[in-house]
């Protein structure tokens, strides 16, 4: 009969070689024992994960080709890479062959995400910027609140609040950030800055001012621990200016640390 992954409806032939019919791509039929005539005996599917484009096939040994790094498939009898799904946003694979989504089991690290699917690498995977987080496998960052006083943590998973007692700034600021509040990251652009000792308290990473209180914004343009606060000696002797800054009303002649002297 016909060889194994060959057949032909023609009678009397006398060479294998006049067999010309072959099973299709993605098929093959391995049982050489009768004498086929039609491709219903190529009943064998290449199976998940791989693939031949090849016609003929004998064995399934045959069906070389493999899904390719990043990319999976469940189904059988495919015939191209091309009818391979790829690894979802976030992971990645640099396996060949793939038989199912879960067996894509490289995730994006914490900190990095991929919008796109069928990574073969965590190198492809892009990292957030510095005020965004995103958990390991994220197809996304999130943008951290500073308005909350939230600035990511350490791992750049998930957005954290300074600790009491500091508040959160952009940096660099009129005075730049220092080393310490860049924990390490020169490249952050938020920082947790450490509160006046009087005059304001800081919590849930947010500066609020004590409602008597100012400083000198010509000699403290940025508040920190070494900010010198003040208090107005009475009500009438401190105003607001254009940017809500607290500071002596010169304008009735009160001057001095607690505005309490007045030239007039």
């Amino acid at each position: 009969g016909c060889p194994a992954g060959k057949h032909s409806a023609a009678t009397g032939l006398s060479s294998a070689h006049q067999c010309t019919g072959s099973c299709p791509a993605g098929a093959y039929q391995d049982d050489a024992s009768v004498g086929n005539t039609n491709a219903s005996k190529c009943t064998g599917a290449c199976p998940k994960g791989k693939y031949s484009a090849r016609t003929g096939l004998a064995s399934i040994f045959q069906c070389e080709g493999l899904c390719v790094e990043g990319t999976w498939s469940n189904r059988t009898g495919q015939t191209s890479n091309a009818t391979c799904s790829t690894c979802a946003a976030g992971r990645f694979s640099s396996a060949k062959g793939l038989e199912s989504p879960e067996q894509c089991g490289g995730l994006c690290e914490a900190g990095k995400y991929s919008d796109v699917g069928g990574l073969s690498s965590g190198d492809q995977c892009k990292p957030c910027g510095d005020t965004l987080v995103a958990f390991a496998g994220a197809s996304a960052c999130v943008e951290c609140n500073a308005r909350r006083g939230e600035l990511p943590d350490a791992t750049g998973a998930t957005c954290s609040r300074c600790p009491d007692g500091a508040y959160v700034v952009e940096c660099p600021l009129a005075v730049p950030c220092s080393a310490s509040e860049l924990d390490g990251r020169p490249d952050r652009i938020r920082a947790c800055r450490k509160c006046p000792t009087s005059g304001a308290t800081c919590s849930r990473g947010t500066l609020v001012l004590a409602i008597d209180a100012w400083y000198d914004v010509r000699s403290s343009p940025v508040v920190d621990a070494s900010t010198e606060m003040h208090v107005c000696f009475n009500d009438e002797c401190c105003a607001r200016d254009a940017n809500d800054a607290l500071a002596c009303d010169s304008t009735k002649g009160y001057y001095g640390p607690l505005c309490g002297a007045c030239d007039r």
